[in-house]
């Protein structure tokens, strides 16, 4: 019977600055679609307006 044990996750060779800059990396790539998203909600807010008012004047040429 063997009473080494076993590591419980094979050991890495990548060091812990590689996992800072993927993680800076990955941060900066989800604020920059962040920044995106934000940006088009804002133009189909505008455009859903123009809608609204556009509907709105064509109640109100039938209504006359």
């Amino acid at each position: 019977m063997d009473l080494m044990m076993k590591p419980l996750a094979p050991c890495r060779n990548v060091s812990k600055s590689k996992h800072r800059k993927q993680r800076i990396k990955r941060e900066r790539e989800r604020r920059e679609t962040m920044e995106r998203l934000k940006t088009d909600m804002a133009e189909i807010g505008e455009g859903q307006k123009r809608i609204r008012e556009g509907q709105r004047e064509i109640r109100q040429k039938f209504e006359r």
